[in-house]
């Protein structure tokens, strides 16, 4: 087995949850919020609408079904930490830590940015008196470790109107996210706070649709290894993952054969 091989064999063992998210079973601390009838710690899910999508458009929702607060005690008094199972935080230090979904697009067009087209967020709910815990900096393993650091940025504590002020972030700039498969990425944040009122708002289910514009062209095969990986990464892979074929995995040395196939044809 070469090194290339075996890096992503590796990498697809590693993937038995998707890349966009956080494994709900690390989130289950605090007070479980029901947003709807499902049952406490239920992941928030994120779903392609395939029917709407097509190589050059990527319709999706994001379902929340609720969220965990735990009361946390900083120098200057008490906290609510906010999570939502199946999804990461901002990781902006000293920022509120709320809830973000990470999401990556394959991209077999010319296109190098997504353009937001739709964003629409409903089933909203308000609480009130809610201060955000702020994102700390992160403990270490190294050396003999080192607890988090509580870390508040002042600016944002004392500001006016919801935060973050959008709800969706521009998107990354084009980069090769596997090897040869190029990608553009982008966070959704379903959740806003204001530090001044400490309001918190949370959005159950949002409705976005992205334009990645220009002629799908064939891509160059890939191994299965790198496929698999794929579906676990890109929202939209059951939609574009056909420009990107499949190898039939034989190996000389570190080269590929040239005979591919459909990922899941006979063989």
């Amino acid at each position: 087995m070469t090194r290339t091989k075996a890096l992503y064999s590796f990498l697809a063992l590693m993937a038995g949850t998707s890349l966009f998210t956080v494994p709900a079973a690390a989130q289950k601390t605090g007070n479980w919020i029901a947003l709807d009838t499902a049952p406490a710690g239920t992941p928030a899910d994120i779903k392609l609408d395939k029917a709407a999508s097509n190589p050059t458009y990527t319709a999706l929702d994001i379902y929340i079904h609720g969220f965990y607060v735990e009361t946390k005690q900083g120098p200057d008094g008490s906290y609510s930490k906010v999570t939502v199972p199946g999804m990461g935080t901002i990781s902006q230090t000293g920022a509120p830590s709320l809830p973000a979904a990470r999401l990556q697009f394959a991209i077999v067009t010319s296109s190098d940015v997504l353009k937001l087209a739709v964003n629409k967020p409903d089933s909203i709910k308000r609480y009130t008196n809610i201060n955000v815990w702020p994102q700390p900096i992160s403990e270490t393993d190294e050396g003999t470790g080192s607890p988090e650091v509580f870390k508040k940025d002042t600016a944002i504590y004392g500001s006016k109107g919801p935060w973050p002020a959008s709800t969706v972030a521009p998107s990354s700039r084009l980069a090769s996210k596997l090897g040869s498969i190029k990608g553009l990425s982008t966070e959704v944040y379903p959740m806003q706070w204001d530090p001044s009122s400490r309001v918190f708002q949370v959005a159950g289910h949002t409705r976005l649709e992205f334009s990645h514009p220009g002629t799908a062209a064939r891509q160059n095969p890939i191994t299965k290894e790198r496929y698999t990986l794929a579906q676990k990464t890109f929202i939209n892979w059951s939609v574009v993952g056909a420009y990107s074929p499949a190898n039939i995995v034989f190996y000389e040395g570190d080269f590929l054969c040239n005979d591919t196939v459909p990922l899941g044809a006979p063989v």
